[in-house]
């Protein structure tokens, strides 16, 4: 399969919303942590996958701004936590 668009370049964590916190509007999408160095730079991805054929496409968005994230994972709460 050919590779996704590269959509960050220091990616430190990946997430896919389990349905179980977030509004619908957050249904079937990734949340990928990309940290920079300082918290300026680093920012929260949103991912969605688009089926295109046999294959898929991706479209990314800038979730969270100016936060030092390293990581982002779901809890058993169902909470994004960044």
């Amino acid at each position: 399969m050919p590779p996704l668009p590269n959509i960050s370049n220091g990616p430190s964590g990946l997430t896919y919303n389990p349905g179980t916190g977030l509004s619908a509007a957050y249904q079937g999408k990734f949340f990928l942590s990309d940290f920079r160095g300082g918290a300026s730079a680093s920012v929260v991805h949103e991912i969605t996958l688009q089926p295109k054929g046999a294959f898929f496409t991706a479209t990314e968005r800038e979730w969270v701004k100016g936060v030092l994230t390293t990581d982002v994972e779901f809890g058993n709460d169902g909470s994004l936590y960044v």
